[in-house]
């Protein structure tokens, strides 16, 4: 069979990782200053939500620019059409001072892949102005604009932005959670606000904004803090909130009534760590932290967690597969750096009995030293750990690929003896997924010098 492309974000972008050949191609040629976004389409290729920001003029007078070029790609990296939409223009507030960006742009996927949701924020003094643009992608124009309410670019005289809307669908597709947030340059995300809406032909109806309660979504702790959140049925939600005090996975009803929090952690490490994917066939949660090696499985129906496993003590030996494995790309070794982030450090295989965890050698992320600990393949039904696959780079990033891979991205800046070096760009090790065998290693992306690659995550 052979090897396809897989979606990467890099340095420069979204871009198409070509497994046969290590080379990457971005998606956005243009890309600058802009929040652009890529899609993988249910029946093949790939979308890019292309998005260049141009700023202009000086301190109270400038302006933002914000254009969405569409651009489509075939699965095998061709590129097929493009639309330009009509641009989102915002301006500065001269009477506020320390303002950020004056547009904002966010872009969500209709699962079926026949609708693209940009929300828009622009700001025209003294409100932003925001709004959900709802694009068919049959024929690449804009067939709805759902106003959403203005906020004040300002609060007691602090600037206050708003980022684009974001637009979730429900099984079934009839129903939409439409999500965004307010936050202040100097103190980062604060409130956020979160409406239902009905779908119909992939547009979008009357906003019924949520109740508002402290252990709800937009209460308390949460706002600022969140990381995945879905539906879980077509009448219950959850978010993952990565607190101070520990992650919690909260949950609430079709109207926002809470419906109560699940504690996972104390200490953060699973937001730093990336490491949630939901198996939503069986509405279960599975959150991984690899700072300090365990992993939990939460029932989304009824917030209990129904089981939790932790890794063995750093001295257990690894396995004589993992070791040849090792050996035979010992030129490409894991880095000592800081494992400040994984994104995303947990994949789950497409039948829900497989999950691939990224370890780490650290157990503080801000720790100044220490590598990757390699793949560790988890059973769901027991999760209890069925391999452990060596590092042959710094792993920051893992994912599955058609073909049974399994992907595991390096950090960039090692050379090819493990010694810092900026001019190493990053790699891809590609394990089979059933023996944990290696298929190829990629041991400098091509294409990929203006940073690291990531994987993006399985969805919420």
């Amino acid at each position: 069979m052979p090897l396809g492309r897989v979606l990467v974000s890099a340095g420069s972008g979204p871009a198409l990782l070509d497994l046969s050949s290590g080379h990457m191609t971005t998606i956005d040629p243009a890309a600058a200053g802009g929040s652009s976004t890529a899609f993988r389409l249910p029946g093949g290729g790939f979308l890019c939500a292309c998005v260049t920001v141009v700023e202009q003029g000086s301190a109270g007078t400038s302006t933002t620019t914000a254009t969405v070029t569409l651009r489509w790609v075939g699965p095998d990296g061709t590129a097929e059409r493009s639309v330009v939409l009509p641009y989102y223009v915002g301006q500065a507030d001269s009477q506020v001072t320390g303002e950020p960006s004056h547009a904002a742009i966010r872009a969500s996927l209709n699962p079926d892949g026949s609708a693209l949701y940009l929300g828009w924020a622009v700001e025209r003094p003294p409100v932003w102005r925001s709004g959900i643009d709802v694009v068919d992608l049959a024929t690449g124009r804009i067939v709805q604009t759902q106003g959403l309410p203005d906020v004040a670019d300002a609060v007691s005289g602090q600037s206050q932005g708003v980022d684009g809307a974001t637009v979730t669908i429900a099984p079934g597709g009839a129903t939409a959670m439409v999500g965004r947030l307010l936050w202040y340059p100097a103190g980062g995300a604060l409130v956020s606000w979160h409406a239902l809406a009905p779908v119909g032909s992939g547009r979008l109806g009357s906003l019924t904004p949520l109740q508002d309660d402290p252990q709800g979504l937009d209460g308390g702790a949460c706002p600022g803090n969140g990381g995945s959140e879905a539906f879980v049925t077509t009448t219950s939600y959850y978010e993952v909130c990565d607190l101070d005090t520990g992650a919690i996975v909260r949950r609430i009803d079709s109207t926002g009534r809470p419906l109560g929090d699940t504690v996972l952690a104390g200490g953060g490490g699973f937001g730093l760590g990336e490491g949630t994917v939901v198996d939503h066939a069986r509405h279960l949660l599975y959150a991984w932290d690899p700072f300090s090696g365990r992993l939990v499985r939460v029932d989304l129906i009824t917030g209990r967690i129904t089981g939790s496993e932790a890794l063995p003590s750093p001295t257990a030996a690894i396995d004589p597969v993992a070791a040849v494995a090792r050996a035979l790309a010992g030129w490409l070794a894991p880095v000592a750096e800081a494992k400040m982030y994984l994104s995303p450090s947990l994949a789950i295989s497409a039948d829900g009995s497989r999950l691939y965890a990224l370890g780490t050698t650290v157990t503080d992320p801000t720790s100044p030293e220490g590598g990757s600990g390699g793949v560790w393949v988890f059973d769901t039904s027991s999760l209890a750990i069925v391999g452990h696959w060596a590092p042959l780079a710094d792993y920051i990033s893992v994912t599955l690929a058609d073909g049974g891979l399994v992907l595991a991205a390096g950090m960039p800046g090692v050379d090819t003896s493990g010694v810092q070096n900026d001019q190493q760009d990053a790699s891809v090790v590609a394990y089979d997924a059933a023996t944990g065998s290696v298929r190829i290693i990629a041991g400098q992306v091509q294409g990929s010098s203006a940073g690291w690659v990531l994987f993006p995550s399985q969805g919420p």
